[in-house]
């Protein structure tokens, strides 16, 4: 039976209640892991329930990751002849370009293989588009400036693997292109390139198919210096660039919501100690103006701090600010770089609020909540590098798939940027209307499109009907998924050091939820924050209690305040290391009076 018009929109105003999903037990082998890891069956069912296969080498590869677990580059296919034409190019000294694209993982991949082939002894070249003027991918101007310039050889990092037209171009004006790149192929058939070196790609046996496209840059990185050693044990030279570059491995990987499970894990956890103590002055200085140097790094550092700092450049100016920052070897430069990338972000800041409000403005007074299931807005000034970030934020505040296209200067032709709600598919939505694109691309819950200025009324009557198909189709909202229930009593030091252990924590690999049932508040709660928009209260049981923290939710200190004494509660456990001794405290991740 299909949803009525009143559940449906029902359902989407109350998309901020999230259902509570909690993981089945794995039974006996929670006792067997506890017992051969000595760790507490919490922590077992936490580890036994996040593996495919719970094996006892699984598991004791995800207790305690190396890099030894990283797989040989030469199992992607294409990886023999990729290095085989690097190193005649080199030897040759052939001019080599490395494309890149301006995000943070292109730019990071970039610097990667600038550093490598630098050690090496042979210079090259660098191209990373204009967002706004060329677009994603290799570009038409691209092509003709390497004809011109006499290049020899294109590694494309992060991009490449749809761009048969250009692709062919090059291989026809007789230079070679060397495909790295990790997003699905959009067919079957690959562009004619020298090489193609994707996880993705059809007929991959490659062990682990969601590297970032920094990741596909290494493994290409890591087997040429094994070629130039000779060796599957490189010179200590190269051994400490490979080592030192797993600093951009990480940047990159975390920046890209690539999950953080097996080889990205490593990456995350061993480039980021590298990157707190990197020997680049650009990774020193983005630390410093980031307010994270001499602090031990989490991805939650990369995510909200340096990541958006790195893609600022690309989504307001110009993504050599950023590469430029990276590959700086001078102090004083990188100051001045980290400086200017980090005006860029403040001035991406600005702009996302005030684009924010003037589409929330038209939300509210150009769209009727009661009959629109998605949200399509239009502007004439929006700038498209921050369209995306824009989308996102309607989708926070209206629980609607939302559109945000910016018009071009000349009012003619519009690039939007599309964002979803769980639940809700959003690249199919949007198929229904690909006749109408002149350029489309995405996945479930994100996609890119350009398109006539004629042509919007229609994708957004389009594009309606297929969200409303799809939500009377199936169940719409979020889900929390929590690892396990808990007794407040039952938290102590020990397990808080144990759950560290799971570390990195991200996409993919999220920090464990706990669940509680029937949790006093206890004590009067403080309010937290300039704002006064988070506050903290004693949370007891048991004759248990640990202080909790909310962020973000004001509205349940009203329900605490007007009666509400018990509460669910779904909480990570965090060590606070501001005290002597640390003190484990409750983030508050959910909560239902009880």
């Amino acid at each position: 039976m299909g949803f009525s018009k009143t559940s449906i929109f029902r359902t989407l105003s109350n998309m901020t209640e999230k259902r509570w999903v909690l993981k089945p037990d794995p039974g006996p082998i929670r006792k067997e892991l506890a017992r051969i890891f000595s760790i507490s069956e919490t922590t077992a069912r936490i580890i036994a329930t996040r593996l495919p296969e719970p094996s006892e080498e699984a598991v004791d590869a995800y207790l305690h990751p190396s890099m030894t677990q990283l797989h040989s580059p030469w199992g992607m296919v294409d990886m023999k002849q990729a290095v085989e034409r690097l190193l005649r190019a080199i030897r040759g000294k052939e001019s080599i370009v490395i494309y890149g694209d301006y995000d943070a993982d292109g730019v990071t991949a970039t610097a990667l293989l600038c550093r490598v082939f630098q050690v090496l002894g042979h210079a090259v070249k660098y191209y990373l588009p204009d967002r706004l003027a060329e677009g994603y991918g290799l570009s038409e101007s691209f092509v003709m400036q390497a004809k011109n310039d006499n290049v020899k050889v294109v590694v494309t990092v992060d991009c490449g693997i749809s761009d048969f037209a250009e692709v062919t171009a090059l291989q026809e004006n007789g230079i070679d292109v060397i495909i790295t790149d990790h997003h699905e192929p959009g067919s079957e058939e690959l562009p004619p390139a020298y090489a193609v070196i994707n996880p993705k790609r059809q007929g991959s046996t490659y062990p682990f198919r969601d590297l970032a496209g920094v990741g596909v840059a290494f493994k290409l990185a890591w087997a040429l210096c094994e070629q130039v050693s000779k060796s599957a044990k490189v010179t200590p030279k190269l051994r400490k660039t490979l080592l030192e570059v797993l600093s951009y491995v990480s940047l990159g990987t975390i920046t890209d919501v690539a999950p953080l499970l097996e080889e990205n894990r490593i990456f995350a956890r061993f480039g980021l100690e590298r990157l707190v103590h990197s020997a680049y002055p650009g990774l020193s200085a983005l630390l410093d103006i980031s307010g994270l140097n001499n602090k031990t790094l989490s991805p939650r550092d990369v995510s909200f701090a340096l990541g958006p700092r790195i893609n600022a450049a690309g989504r307001m100016r110009d993504a050599r600010l950023a590469l430029e920052l990276l590959l700086s070897d001078n102090e004083l430069d990188a100051r001045e770089s980290a400086n200017k990338i980090n005006q860029e972000n403040i001035t991406r800041q600005r702009l996302c609020r005030k684009t924010y409000e003037e589409a929330r403005c038209q939300v509210l007074d150009e769209i009727n909540l009661d009959k629109s299931l998605a949200v399509v807005v239009v502007g004439e000034d929006w700038h498209e590098g921050i369209i995306g970030i824009v989308a996102s934020r309607l989708v926070d505040e209206f629980k609607r798939p939302s559109v945000v296209i910016a018009l071009s200067s000349d009012n003619l032709r519009g690039k939007g940027s599309a964002r979803s709600i769980p639940g809700l598919h959003l690249y199919k939505a949007m198929s229904y209307s690909r006749q109408r694109f002149e350029s489309f691309g995405g996945h479930e819950m994100a996609a890119g499109f350009s398109l006539m200025r004629d042509q919007i009324e229609p994708f957004r009557q389009e594009f309606n009907n297929q969200c409303r198909r799809q939500i009377e189709e199936g169940w719409l909202g979020p889900e929390l998924t929590i690892d396990a229930e808990m007794r407040l009593s039952n938290i102590c030091e020990g397990l808080a050091a144990e759950l560290q252990l799971l570390e990195p924590f991200g996409q993919g690999n999220q920090s464990p939820l706990f669940l509680s049932h029937h949790i006093k508040v206890a004590g009067n709660p403080q309010i937290m924050g300039a704002d006064g928009k988070h506050f903290s209260f004693y949370a007891s049981q048991d004759r248990t209690a640990f202080r909790a923290v909310v962020f973000n939710r004001i509205d349940w200190l009203n329900k605490i305040s007007h009666g509400a004494g018990y509460w669910d509660i779904v909480y990570e456990i965090r060590t606070n290391d501001y005290y002597t001794p640390p003190r484990i405290e409750l983030n508050i991740v959910d909560m239902r009076p009880s």
